[in-house]
């Protein structure tokens, strides 16, 4: 089955389309010129959609695959600010835009085809707001500031194509300086996994189902028992069997393996990977066969083999263009 490979570039202003055959050939499909700076990406499959922010002018453009042949775009819609982050829930009717120098999470509603409608809220006052996450229940919103050491949680319902929330939120507080970035979801348990950036650590929490109270049950470094603190973590990602989970670091050019205990879902660090310089972001396909990077600096990316045990085996590294900034396998 062909892979479809989705890079954006920000200082190029472009996505590139590449697709990935079966036999392990990559070759560039198609070079899209956006006339400003990407960031970021999010594929719905089911529809085929590429959503791609546009950063200075403000829009969210949105591209549909034509035939698994090529992209093309279908709709551009303004926005009132840059956006970092891109999250859909489950139904696909509501889209999260973080925006971290804005300081704010906008929420579109998405018609039947995928389309934007309009903004229908914002959560102001998030300061360094980059990025969003729906827990597995589809019912807590969490949105992390990364320049308050905050998580913020709210209660949330969705209901056909409209969601509701409630006005009271609470927050995580986390360690002094750690700069919470990215947070994913567990793909069946209710837990919770958000990647510091400033201090290169994960930390884990779990969920009560019936009273929503969350508890922080693990922190871990990314490099155990490492005396320079200096870190840039950047994207964290779990496996689609909820059995790994995989981080990367852009200082120490570096893609961390850990397998989640299948009880108490803790993190035991397994291996780590020198990869792409300065990996800002990297992706997992649906299947759990693939893991790709990208080197923000090296300009170049690397396709690995997941194995049956999480690690990792290279099979393809590539030029590709400058700059690159996002990217996503499907």
């Amino acid at each position: 089955m062909i892979k479809h490979i989705f890079i954006a570039s920000s200082q190029k202003k472009c996505i590139e389309y590449w697709q990935l055959s079966k036999l392990n050939i990559l070759n560039r499909v198609q070079k899209i010129y956006t006339y400003g700076n990407v960031q970021p990406l999010l594929y719905e499959k089911t529809k085929k959609l590429l959503y791609a922010g546009i950063r200075h002018q403000h829009y969210i453009i949105i591209y549909k695959l034509i035939q698994n042949k090529y992209l093309k775009k279908i709709q551009k819609f303004k926005i009132s600010c840059s956006l970092n982050h891109f999250h859909i829930n489950k139904e696909k009717t509501i889209l999260f835009g973080a925006s971290y120098h804005y300081n704010k999470l906008n929420i579109y509603s998405l018609n039947h085809d995928g389309l934007i409608q309009k903004k229908i809220n914002k959560i102001s006052n998030i300061l360094g707001c980059h990025s969003s996450c729906l827990n597995i229940n589809n019912n807590i919103l969490f949105l992390a500031s990364l320049k308050k050491d905050l998580i913020y949680t709210y209660q949330i319902y969705f209901k056909n194509t409209y969601y509701y929330m409630h006005k009271k939120h609470s927050f995580l507080l986390l360690k002094k300086k750690s700069g919470p970035r990215h947070i994913i979801s567990h793909p069946s348990q209710n837990y919770i996994y958000s990647l510091n950036e400033l201090n290169g650590t994960i930390d884990i929490w779990k969920i009560i189902n019936i009273s929503l109270k969350i508890f922080k049950i693990q922190s871990i470094s990314l490099i155990p028992f490492y005396e320079k603190k200096k870190f840039w973590s950047s994207e964290i990602l779990i496996h689609p069997t909820g059995k790994f989970l995989y981080a990367s670091d852009r200082i120490k050019n570096m893609i961390f393996v850990f397998k989640i205990n299948n009880c108490n879902f803790t993190l035991k660090f397994l291996k780590y990977y020198i990869t792409d310089t300065q990996p800002r972001s990297f992706h997992i396909d649906d299947t759990g066969k693939y893991l790709i990077s990208v080197g923000q600096k090296s300009n170049t990316l690397t396709i690995y083999d997941i194995k049956i045990n999480g690690l990792l085996t290279p099979i393809i590294h590539k030029n590709i263009v400058q700059d690159p900034i996002w990217v996503l396998i499907y």
